[in-house]
């Protein structure tokens, strides 16, 4: 009985489920105009534009997984 309790306070309310999933929507629609940008419009030095890229991914990643297990998941973590 311990473990559903457990369980159940740790899981991440349907708010903070919603602010999430639209942060990471926002941040992959961005990430995709830009690489449209940059391929057709704007190219800039493979240096720049990699780590733009990179970035960018980096936020997504952390934003869907998190780095450790035992992350909380009751609060939105922008490490």
């Amino acid at each position: 009985m311990a473990t559903t309790d457990f369980a159940a306070s740790a899981s991440p309310s349907p708010a903070l489920v919603n602010l999430t999933a639209r942060v990471v929507t926002l941040v992959a629609i961005c990430l995709s105009l830009y690489q449209l940008y940059t391929a057709g419009i704007a190219a800039l030095t493979a240096l720049v534009q990699r780590s733009i890229h990179l970035g960018a991914i980096l936020v997504l990643t952390f934003l869907l997984k998190p780095p450790f297990a035992m992350a909380p998941k009751d609060r939105l973590n922008l490490w």
